[in-house]
């Protein structure tokens, strides 16, 4: 699991367990900091979520 916090927005990755999505991460960080705000690529979007309720992706689901 990766958490990035940008400009005051928290980002939860999950499964950035290899080299591939780790190197788009850091490629979209760099765009990031060198121009502002650029979409999260797909490969990123598909792993964010969101935990208790900030940052991109799903809200977790709650327990009963």
């Amino acid at each position: 699991m990766v958490f990035v916090y940008l400009d005051g927005r928290p980002l939860w990755l999950r499964r950035v367990n290899s080299i591939e999505p780790f190197a788009i991460l850091l490629d979209w960080l760099r765009e990031q900091l060198r121009s502002g705000d650029t979409a999260l690529p797909r490969a990123l979007a598909q792993r964010a979520f969101a935990w208790t309720g900030g940052g991109e992706g799903p809200v977790p689901p709650i327990a009963d």
